[in-house]
């Protein structure tokens, strides 16, 4: 009896290490299509969407063992005779498991495969499996609902390549493309360097900004908006250049749109020969970014504008979504001078009229750098100009400062050439210099001190008194006094005579 109970124990052990050996080996080795897992994208990117396409059905796997049962998908049954594809899959010929036959699974070899399945999946219109989107405004971790098991493709609608890989029966992968962005800078030397935020500029001047794009793997629908203040009027683009060549073939490659719909200036759009010839080396990382270069003109009209930003403002839309990147902008201003002419006497101080200025630019030495203005009654400045037909002569008017407009960053000399009636003329410039603080705005200097206004003093001219004589008085009082002095001798000389 004892026996039999001994040999019960034995075979009763038996049977539960037996029965846990086949759990174990039912969680590692499915056979059940059924069985499902999840895909995670780590850190994925704000805003967008990320498909998934499953190309192989995994039927069964031993994770211990690293092996693994695939056969094609439905939707992809013609996938290993699409050209290319046998370098890297093939099916088995005894049966219809599918292998992997490429000797290297590096980056690279895995790079052009995925854009090979990818291409297949466009032009065959393979609908995804799964879709998954991050909807807030940060990078952040997103999982997909139970999958069938099974090799996936996933792409995002940005167009960057995302992974392949096989969620057996969970998996992350890790998006590390990040997104396109776009720089924006503005010249302060008139197009010789792009490298500020905020520029001043002469009325009638052009004005250079330079966009910089940067590319990410996968890029597709790219588009670039950009919106200038009404001041500003968007001229052309005349050079692009990327990081590996300063050659690049505007009417070869991008379309540019005057009259877009969506509030912008203008937009930029790849025509998709440009795709064509450079998606490798995006893909690649080796074409990282193209920088544009164009400009507008600050246009000449009514209104006194200092201190004023005049915005470019500049964001990017990409993918199948058009998805909107960063925006960046930058702030050109133009200043200007209050110039008052006055006159102080007993303390008391008297703000004069028909006072005649002329302003030059660095120099008083070259009539070539004396400006010319126009002038606005009704707001009492005179506003720089590039026309022919404008003045250079600025008179004050006798009640107030007139102002000075239109003026960029800069030295300047406000020479007097005529005085009110009656004053004396300034026998020296006045050396006025205008800087452009940080926050964009003016700073005027006179003689180093800065100051709101530039205020002439102008001294009258006073009666001189006679000195050397009474004039012409005198000499008629000698005169007269001469003439009474020969009749009284001549009257004595006829008295004496008589005698």
């Amino acid at each position: 009896m004892k026996l039999i109970k001994k040999i019960a124990a034995i075979m009763f052990a038996f049977i539960m290490v037996f029965s846990l050996s086949t759990n174990v080996k039912a969680d590692d080795n499915s056979g059940d299509s059924t069985t499902t897992g999840t895909i995670t994208i780590e850190n994925s990117n704000a805003r967008q969407t990320y498909n998934l396409y499953r190309i192989l059905d995994l039927e069964s796997y031993n994770n211990t063992d690293k092996a693994y049962s695939y056969k094609l998908s439905t939707k992809w049954t013609g996938f290993l005779e699409y050209p290319g594809v046998n370098v890297y899959l093939k099916k088995n010929t005894d049966n219809d498991y599918v292998t992997w036959v490429n000797a290297k699974k590096d980056p690279e070899t895995m790079r052009v495969f995925v854009k090979l399945a990818l291409k297949y999946a466009e032009e065959k219109s393979i609908a995804v499996d799964e879709s998954i989107k991050n909807d807030s405004t940060t990078v952040k971790n997103i999982t997909t609902n139970p999958l069938k098991l099974g090799y996936y493709l996933v792409s995002s609608s940005a167009g960057s390549l995302i992974s392949i890989d096989t969620n057996n029966p969970n998996k992350n992968i890790q998006e590390k493309n990040g997104v396109p962005t776009i720089t924006k800078n503005v010249s302060t030397d008139h197009g010789t360097t792009y490298s500020a935020k905020k520029n001043s500029v002469n009325a009638g001047d052009t004005v250079g900004y330079q966009t910089t794009i940067t590319f990410k793997p996968g890029a597709k629908n790219y588009k670039l908006h950009d919106t200038m203040d009404s001041k500003l009027e968007f001229q052309v683009i005349h050079d692009a250049h990327t990081n590996l060549s300063n050659s690049f073939n505007i009417n070869k490659y991008i379309e540019l749109n005057k009259t877009p719909t969506d509030g912008c200036t203008f937009e930029v759009t790849f025509k998709d020969v440009f795709y064509t010839d450079f998606r490798d080396k995006i893909d690649n990382n080796e074409l990282k970014s193209l920088t544009i270069s164009y400009h507008s003109i600050f246009k000449e009209e009514n209104g006194s504008y200092i201190d004023q930003p005049m915005k470019n403002t500049t964001h990017l839309t990409y993918g199948d979504n058009d998805t909107e990147s960063n925006t960046d902008e930058t702030e050109t201003y133009t200043f200007g001078v209050p110039v008052l002419k006055y006159t102080e006497e007993n303390g008391v101080r008297k703000t004069l009229a028909n006072a005649q200025f002329n302003l030059y630019k660095e120099s008083v030495d070259n009539e070539e750098n004396k400006l010319k203005f126009t002038y606005d009654p009704a707001n009492e400045y005179y506003r720089l100009t590039k026309s022919e037909s404008g003045d250079s002569t600025m008179i004050s008017n006798g009640t107030k400062a007139f102002t000075i407009t239109g003026l960029e960053a800069g030295t300047y000399y406000l020479k007097e050439t005529k005085a009110p009636n009656g004053y004396n003329t300034l026998t020296s410039p006045i050396k006025i210099e205008i800087k452009q603080k940080d926050d964009g705005t003016q700073q005027i200097l006179m003689d180093t001190k800065e100051v709101k206004t530039v205020k002439v003093l102008n001294n009258k001219g006073s009666l001189l008194p006679s000195t050397g004589g009474m004039g012409t008085t005198l000499i008629y009082l000698i005169g007269g006094a001469l003439v009474l002095g020969s009749g009284f001798v001549l009257m004595n000389k006829k008295r004496a005579k008589a005698k």
